[in-house]
């Protein structure tokens, strides 16, 4: 059976994606907010059922790294369910799982970061948490079983906190963030992909659409590889922690509009750049006649610079002074997405009756 996850894992090098950003944040902004973290954790329940929308502000702010763990485990719900099981994670990492699922988890777990100190050997304590994790998840959902984009997801977790806790966060990302994003045919995926070349569209430039529409490159192509990892293997880790902060506080949604802000600046830019390459181009006498773009070079060229691009965007867009405020300001309402979801998920619904008439 084929792996289901990201068609790049061979190939990509997460640990690099991972290189720490500086954030400069005052030691006192700092101090402060470890206090307002803890005066919320010592009443969960009350802040969440008297004031959600202040929690919500205070993952926006950036959980302070020292409570990130912590608080992460409160917001998804990890920590009820892990009370609520004792001794779970140990039955199901000690079972013998499917070999299906054995086997790949056993062949990814050396590939997740390899530069970072967890996992830098081979058959490591990070190594081995990250299989036993992974194991026990597609023991718990075995109509899941295992995904590829789940193991940066996983390990990304295991930076930050010992594998039980790590094993019942991924458990409500997958159950509860991501619903049908890792089950056989990623059809949830599918649909948020649709879903973001419909917002996207209309947000670019016209000279940004006519390169799409010249490389003939559909402009949701990195999408799945960005969403089903949540974007643990694209962004430094200041910038990850600090979206995940907003992500499991309010959902998909942020995963969202992330990745919109990430391809207007992207192809924004490098529709720019050939623009100002055609100019010198022009300008130097070799002319554009017959380009429609206005670009120079070769559409294969041009095509490999957008990926490479997609795949690794620029520091400067994803460094969190930039692109936290950038998500928090795209104009996007709740309902406007949800109404939108439902037509694209009636569309396909009606496009697959179609294609089996």
């Amino acid at each position: 059976m084929a792996e289901r996850g990201v068609a790049e894992a061979e190939t990509t090098k997460p640990g690099q994606q991972q290189e720490e950003e500086v954030e400069e944040v005052p030691v006192e902004l700092v101090r402060e907010r470890e206090v307002q973290w803890l005066r919320v954790l010592s009443d969960w329940d009350g802040w969440m059922g008297a004031r959600p929308g202040k929690v919500r502000e205070l993952c926006r702010l950036g959980v302070p790294n020292s409570l990130r763990a912590r608080v992460w485990l409160f917001v998804t719900g990890a920590r009820t369910r892990m009370q609520r099981n004792p001794g779970k994670f140990q039955e199901l990492a000690s079972a013998p799982g499917d070999p299906r699922w054995v086997e790949a988890i056993e062949r990814d777990v050396h590939r997740q970061f390899p530069s970072h100190e967890m996992f830098t050997t081979m058959g490591g304590h990070g190594q081995r948490d990250l299989a036993r994790v992974l194991q026990a998840f597609s023991v718990l959902c075995p109509e899941v079983g295992y995904c590829q984009a789940q193991a940066p997801i996983a390990a990304t977790l295991l930076m930050r906190m010992p594998a039980e806790e790590a094993f019942w966060c991924l458990v409500q990302i997958c159950e509860h963030y991501l619903p049908g994003y890792y089950s056989p045919g990623l059809e949830a995926v599918q649909q948020d992909c649709e879903l973001l070349s419909l917002l996207l569209m209309p947000r670019l430039s016209p000279r940004a659409r006519v390169l799409l529409h010249r490389l003939e490159l559909p402009p949701t192509l990195i999408l799945p590889e960005w969403l089903l990892c949540a974007f643990a293997r694209t962004l430094p880790a200041t910038s990850l922690a600090r979206v995940w902060d907003m992500f499991l506080c309010e959902g998909v949604k942020v995963l969202l509009r992330v990745a919109l802000v990430l391809l207007i600046r992207t192809f924004e830019e490098l529709a720019a750049a050939a623009a100002a390459d055609a100019g010198n181009a022009a300008g130097n006498g070799a002319g554009t006649t017959g380009n429609s773009a206005g670009t120079a070079g070769n559409d294969s060229d041009d095509l490999y610079s957008v990926l490479q691009a997609l795949r690794c965007p620029s520091r400067h867009n994803t460094h969190p002074s930039l692109l936290v405020p950038q998500t928090l300001s795209l104009s996007l309402s709740t309902r406007s997405l949800r109404r939108l979801h439902l037509s694209v998920i009636h569309d396909r619904r009606r496009r697959r009756n179609q294609e089996a008439a």
